[in-house]
């Protein structure tokens, strides 16, 4: 219990730390495909080693590069998908697919058959320190690194799931 409790609390110092310090981001171009299964294989080694949670990944292979730090966008993903796991009551699927927006921008999803973010709550779910049961930053984490990369996110939920969208600029030439 002592080694639990102090993962935990080094896991809430690691989230006011990271909310504190804006990221220095090292941007790249990244192949959208390669970032998810590498988020999906994070993501299996810290929170769901023996596989028990259904991912279904629709990523088409032929997406367009983003210009972007993989690892922080895959500490996006992995925080999406955390949250799902942890907070998606009657949850029994995860899908994580990405599509083509327009020429200029592609759009990542992460959503889920659960039974949805209550309505009073979605409007605040982003605010720093607003939680149903974490620290309340991961979120707030996950939408400035979003909009760091020059992207955005939004959600959707309802009583058959909720919804992530993150859209993110192609990569263009390098700057």
């Amino acid at each position: 219990m002592l080694e639990r409790e102090t993962k935990r609390m080094n896991r809430v110092m690691e989230d006011l730390l990271e909310f504190a310090k804006p990221p220095g981001l090292l941007l790249g171009e990244a192949s959208v495909p390669a970032l998810v299964a590498e988020t999906i294989d994070t993501f299996r080694a810290a929170h769901d080693p023996d596989g028990a949670l259904a991912l279904d990944v629709q990523v088409p292979a032929d997406l367009p590069p983003v210009r972007l730090d993989a690892t922080r966008m895959q500490q996006v993903l992995v925080n999406l998908v955390h949250n799902t796991q942890k907070h998606a009551a009657g949850m029994t699927r995860v899908r994580l697919s990405a599509r083509v927006l327009d020429p200029a921008r592609v759009e990542l999803e992460v959503a889920d058959d659960g039974r949805g973010i209550p309505a009073a709550d979605l409007p605040r779910i982003f605010e720093p320190f607003f939680t149903t049961g974490g620290t309340g930053l991961g979120l707030a984490i996950t939408r400035r690194l979003v909009e760091d990369h020059g992207g955005t996110i939004a959600v959707t939920s309802s009583e058959a799931g909720t919804t992530f969208r993150i859209v993110l600029p192609v990569a263009g030439p390098p700057e």
